[in-house]
């Protein structure tokens, strides 16, 4: 398998998917699929970790449909309502172990690669990535903490989808940017509390806020601006592929593609503005970074109402 590192701020899913249709003749950008698979504004948070983890949680609430857009047919290797607090386990690793590698296994014998979330050494532990080779007992692939070499997969994946066959599709554009509201929107429609155990949209801004505001004088704000560069990376994406989509586009969707470009990049620059990439954590002010992400959720939250209605007109 061919792998394109990604650097800086990325959503790992959308890289390894990405080498994964890729390896299989069917070429998508990096940018189109954060599009695609709801990311451009998703935001999630759970109380019980680290902010700085935020954002890879539920990042496979739209892949088994955005696979399947391109003609990728994938499997959860258990419903991801299942994967919820499988990391704070302690007998789930010997589950993995016992039960889930001997299924990743297989799946290799049969020239299956499995897409999965965390496991992975140091630095990307929390990353998604792809295995697709077994050499001995053991399972390597590639994430993109690896830095293009395969690397070994030892750890527990809370989550993993076995990719089972493909029959290349070329979506037209249309159908991206009806399949990307449709996955937006399940980030801003409260139902991921429920399949993947977060709090999410605008749910999530406010927990978000507040545990900013509850943050003591000496706390440090680096995890927080770290969330804030990695969700404008995103929002650039988005608006880049909207920028490339148009040209495919005419009537209500060029219109949407238009805008969705324009508030993605004022939801991107209110969070990843000069100042909130450098400085040491304890200079930075946090009234600052509340600003920030309450100027980030005002941009969505008002471009929220435009795909409502655009999704409402597709029904």
């Amino acid at each position: 398998m061919k792998w394109t590192h990604r650097p800086g701020p990325c959503e790992s899913l959308a890289v390894a998917l990405c080498a994964v249709l890729a390896d299989r003749g069917v070429s998508v950008s990096y940018e189109q699929l954060v599009f695609e698979l709801g990311l451009g504004m998703a935001l999630t948070a759970d109380p019980g970790r680290p902010v700085w983890q935020w954002a890879e949680l539920a990042r496979d609430a739209a892949l088994v449909e955005t696979a399947a857009l391109h003609g990728l047919r994938v499997r959860d290797m258990h419903p991801p309502d299942a994967a919820v607090g499988l990391e704070s386990s302690a007998e789930y690793p010997q589950h993995f172990e016992d039960s889930y590698r001997p299924l990743i296994r297989r799946a290799l014998e049969y020239g299956q690669v499995v897409l999965a979330w965390g496991g992975w050494p140091p630095p990307a532990e929390h990353e998604w990535g792809v295995i697709c080779e077994q050499r001995g007992e053991a399972l390597l692939g590639f994430v993109n903490g690896g830095d293009r070499r395969a690397v070994r997969h030892a750890g527990s994946s809370p989550q993993a989808y076995v990719v089972e066959d493909v029959v290349p599709a070329a979506p037209s554009a249309p159908d991206v940017i009806a399949h990307a509201v449709a996955s937006t929107l399940r980030f801003w429609d409260g139902s991921l509390a429920d399949s993947h155990g977060v709090q999410s949209g605008e749910e999530a801004y406010v927990r978000w806020i507040a545990t900013t505001r509850g943050a003591g004088p000496e706390a440090s704000v680096e995890p927080h601006y770290e969330l804030c560069r990695r969700l404008g990376a995103a929002r650039t994406s988005v608006s880049d592929a909207c920028e490339l989509l148009g040209a495919g586009l005419d009537g209500a969707a060029a219109r949407l593609a238009r805008a969705w470009s324009r508030a993605s990049l004022e939801s991107s620059a209110a969070m990843t503005c000069q100042s909130a990439a450098r400085g040491a954590p304890a200079a930075r002010d946090l009234r600052e970074l509340i600003e920030r992400v309450e100027r980030g959720r005002t941009a969505e939250v008002e471009f929220l109402m435009s795909l409502r209605q655009f999704a409402r007109g597709a029904a």
